[in-house]
């Protein structure tokens, strides 16, 4: 009974446990079958959405072609519009093309004959600068000539003076000397009156100007601090000695060897004073030098160039001008100025630079005529 009890309650269990394994079966199906209509559901969906977007798609490609067509219309009829502007521009600007030609040739000329007008101003001014320049080296020139025979003169008279108180007082020396020999030391040629006779032989310096006031130039100081008298010639200082009483003509024929020297000797002083100091031929070579180089500064600039052209255009056009240039360039030099010696006016050779630039002006005067 006991082991039918235990069967009979396995055979339940088994039933039971039948039962919740159908039912679970069961469950796990109908889960599955939600879960596999969800995913029905989901992709129904999905296909929802793709085919409503390809639509969207396909409206907004199709909206975006319709675009670029009306864009497409559009360049078309710009350009059209475009190219009949331009086609009126060209018909206008044609019909206008004489006119604008000979606008700018009025303008052109008028542009040429402002430039004439300032190349001739330019070289206007450089021959007004050019006769300045001239003026002052003339000047310049002339005040040192005349300052340099001045200062010739001057110690040529000193020169003159010293020789004759040098005689004088070599005669007075020889007299004193055969006085002395002769044993009679008398008052004559005692030390006091040889004293009164020295200063009565030399003269001074208003004596020698030839006035009795003060003289207007100093006594000139010697390297050993002696005061020497005005220069003066020997002809005027023999008229000073005999008219206070001086000795005879004799004494001056004597003392003509000593003349001649100190003659030369002032002349090797004057020779030693030319080498010393710039000789006046020196400086007219230095201001000349100047001169030259701003000639060339001006010829190497650019208006010089312009005026040069310009000028050789209206020489080229005028046949009586050119004609008038060459016969003041034939006429023969002009007179040389005062106080310049005719024996030593030399031609003087005209600079390299000069002889290029005329030359360059032929050529360019040949070129032109060529052309016209």
């Amino acid at each position: 009974e006991a082991q039918a009890a235990g069967k009979l309650r396995m055979r339940e269990r088994l039933s039971q446990a039948g039962v919740r394994r159908r039912d679970s079966l069961k469950v796990t199906r109908d889960r599955a079958a939600n879960e596999n209509s969800k995913v029905q559901e989901v992709s129904f969906i999905q296909t929802l959405t793709a085919e409503s977007l390809a639509a969207e798609l396909q409206a907004q490609l199709g909206d975006l072609d319709n675009r670029i067509q009306q864009a497409r219309a559009r360049k078309r009829s710009k350009l059209a519009d475009i190219q009949a502007s331009q086609r009126k521009r060209a018909t206008k600007a044609a019909a206008q093309l004489s006119a604008a030609e000979m606008q700018r040739e009025v303008e052109a000329e008028a542009r040429w004959n402002r430039l004439q007008n300032r190349l001739t101003e330019v070289e206007e001014r450089r021959r007004r600068r050019e006769e300045v320049l001239a003026r002052r080296v003339l000047t310049s020139e002339r005040q040192q000539l005349a300052a340099e025979r001045r200062s010739t003169e001057e110690r040529r008279k000193r020169e003159r003076t010293d020789a004759g108180v040098q005689r004088r007082r070599a005669a007075q020396e020889r007299r004193s000397n055969a006085l002395g020999s002769g044993g009679r030391r008398s008052e004559r040629g005692s030390p006091r009156m040889l004293a009164l006779k020295d200063s009565e032989v030399e003269p001074t310096s208003s004596e020698i100007s030839g006035d009795t006031g003060t003289s207007d130039v100093a006594p000139e100081k010697t390297p050993q601090g002696s005061s020497q008298p005005r220069p003066a010639t020997a002809k005027k200082f023999k008229e000073i000695h005999n008219r206070r009483g001086g000795g005879a003509a004799s004494d001056w024929e004597d003392l003509k060897p000593a003349g001649d020297r100190l003659r030369t000797d002032s002349d090797a002083a004057r020779k030693l004073e030319a080498e010393a100091n710039p000789s006046r031929k020196k400086r007219i070579r230095k201001m000349k030098t100047q001169l030259r180089g701003v000639g060339d500064a001006w010829a190497a600039s650019d208006d010089y160039r312009i005026a040069r052209s310009g000028a050789l255009e209206r020489l080229a056009k005028m046949p009586a001008l050119t004609a008038a240039v060459a016969a003041l360039a034939a006429a023969p030099a002009p007179a040389p100025a005062l106080g310049s010696s005719p024996s030593k006016s030399k031609p003087r050779a005209k600079p390299r630079q000069q002889q290029k630039q005329q030359q360059q002006q032929q050529q360019e005067g040949q070129q032109q005529q060529e052309k016209q």
